[in-house]
């Protein structure tokens, strides 16, 4: 069952969304303005007025909308789908809206996360070289990146991090499903691999916060195969180096559940992994690896507060992010909002 909440914005047919509007926040009526990019918000006329909670927009758009409403007081917020719905993605979604504690959010459509790009139709492509996709960091390895390639528009700057999906060798998992029976086995070992993962950050993840460094314009992705635990410990450092939440951070990680199509990897899955689909344990055994449980992200914060004590002291000490790092991430990444934290 799906516990993470709506999100403010939810599409509900082609053209028609569901905007969930924040009664707190604004207590009146809103202006609602929509456009193709954030960029022409502010030069649009609002669509239109609304003192509802919930507001059905239809709209004729055929790029993805990005939409501004507006309190009778002027106070702002911007918003736009978190999905992009790609017919061959897999967990590709917009990281914009997330609020930081300097009274700031992250930029929509500036920063991405997914897993791999192997399936995309002509059709996604059209729609992904639409984002303004300039830099990718990749966390794949070498074989996981000629099994799943793809041939991506707009030529894109491409990062080379790879991260073993697994401990010890490159065929970790393998090994580990043909010498156990029982899937919590495997879960112990996916608590493992997410502290391996953060604990060996320096290594890691170096290469991802100098790919964020350089961006000079467009957009950024993060991705791996499925886009949920190398990407996602990725993000997660990412978004408490822009003074998001831990609260918030583990939301974002466990939006996988969602957005990874679970049932549509399982083939690929089993091919990588030499499982036999017709055999009750492979489902058993391969459960783990598909489906995202708080307890990873916990055991990825927990490690940082129990060695560092903070975040902060963990993105000085381990991924060397100085003060004039932390500020170009957060000018580059985030804008100012309009309400007091």
């Amino acid at each position: 069952m799906d516990t993470l909440g709506k999100e403010p914005l939810e599409l509900k047919a082609p053209g028609q969304y569901e905007i969930h509007v924040n009664k707190k926040r604004f207590p009146g009526e809103v202006q609602i303005f929509v456009a193709d990019s954030t960029e022409y918000l502010n030069s649009k006329e609002p669509l239109l007025s609304s003192s509802a909670e919930k507001v059905l927009v239809e709209i004729g758009l055929s790029d993805r909308p990005y939409f501004k409403l507006v309190s009778e007081s002027g106070e702002h917020v911007f918003l736009a789908e978190r999905a992009i719905r790609f017919e061959g993605g897999v967990n590709f979604r917009d990281l914009g809206g997330y609020e930081t504690s300097d009274n700031r959010a992250i930029r929509w459509g500036k920063l991405y996360r997914s897993g791999h790009l192997s399936n995309l139709t002509e059709n996604d492509k059209v729609n992904f070289e639409s984002l303004q996709i300039r830099v990718i960091c990749d966390f794949r390895v070498d074989d996981e990146r000629a099994k799943e390639s793809a041939q991506l528009p707009g030529n894109p700057l491409f990062f080379g991090s790879p991260i073993m999906p697994g401990l010890g060798h490159d065929r970790y998992f393998h090994d580990l499903f043909r010498s156990v029976a029982d899937a919590r086995e495997v879960i112990e070992a996916m608590h493992k691999l997410m502290i391996n993962l953060v604990s060996n950050a320096d290594s890691n993840y170096l290469n991802l916060f100098e790919a964020l460094l350089s961006l000079k314009d467009g957009s950024f992705l993060m991705n791996c195969s499925a886009g949920k635990e190398r990407t996602g410990v990725g993000v997660a450092l990412l978004m408490l180096a822009l003074g998001v939440s831990k609260e918030e951070v583990k939301r974002d990680f466990l939006l996988s559940k969602r957005y990874f199509p679970y049932e549509k990897e399982l083939d690929r899955i089993y091919e990588k992994y030499e499982l036999d689909p017709e055999n009750p344990k492979s489902r058993a055994l391969i459960e783990p690896l598909l489906v995202t449980r708080e307890s990873y992200i916990d055991c990825v914060l927990g490690y940082i507060l129990t060695n560092f004590g903070t975040f902060e002291r963990f993105l000085v000490e381990k991924l060397q992010l100085d003060d004039h790092s932390i500020e170009q991430l957060r000018n580059t990444y985030t804008i100012p909002i309009s309400f007091s934290a």
